[in-house]
């Protein structure tokens, strides 16, 4: 009998390809995190446009003396008030004294006036600041953690959450950490349920909201 004479991985291409000529399908690479400042209050301490305020008298702010930086601030003068069961993460200095407009939900053009148990003074602006607010490609809303205790992650006892999330979940964090990977410009966390059970898994950050203050 005749051999055919072998042509190598010619024959193999539509099956399996062949080293060096393989055009497998790669996963595409995620975009990168949308970087946005939210600027909710003026410097005179009056709401932006766009911006409805709801009063809450019956409760009352500590901001610090000196006032403590927000953690999310691009601009100095915008405060980290307690307690923290108050989420007041960006407090400005409202237009009428001791009283301040807090902005706690970047997915809400809507701002708290509540009064502080003094003014707020002088606040500077932290060198690297936190995102207020995270929205992953999953497309669940993480907010910055605002103090209170957390459990901690099974198997991972170095590891506290950062940030809450929808879905009972949270970012997690080696301590004094964000947990936010912007080592990329696709920014990456690391989630598991805020109760401390269940696997890590790496989710991509779409959108990081800072604030600052409106020129007007």
């Amino acid at each position: 009998m005749r051999r055919l004479p072998l042509l190598g991985c010619l024959l193999l291409v539509p099956l399996t390809g062949c080293a060096g000529n393989s055009h497998a399908a790669t996963k595409p690479a995620a975009p990168a995190t949308r970087r946005v400042v939210l600027r909710p209050v003026t410097a005179s301490g009056m709401p932006a446009s766009d911006f409805t305020v709801a009063r809450h008298p019956s409760e009352l702010l500590s901001c610090g003396s000196p006032a403590e930086p927000s953690e999310a601030a691009v601009d100095p003068g915008i405060a980290h008030c307690f307690p923290a069961v108050e989420d007041a993460l960006a407090c400005w200095p409202a237009s009428q004294p001791r009283q301040a407009l807090c902005f706690r939900d970047p997915w809400q053009h809507k701002l708290d006036e509540i009064p502080t148990d003094g003014p707020l003074g002088r606040v500077p602006v932290v060198d690297t600041p936190s995102p207020l607010g995270l929205e992953l490609a999953d497309g669940s809303h993480c907010s910055l953690r605002s103090g209170g205790v957390w459990a901690p992650l099974d198997g991972h006892p170095e590891l506290s959450g950062s940030y809450s999330c929808q879905h009972d979940e949270a970012v997690w964090a080696a301590a004094g950490k964000t947990g936010i990977d912007s080592s990329a410009p696709a920014w990456t966390v690391q989630v598991a349920a805020a109760a401390g059970h269940g696997p890590l898994r790496t989710v991509d950050v779409t959108a990081a909201y800072f604030v600052g203050t409106a020129s007007s």
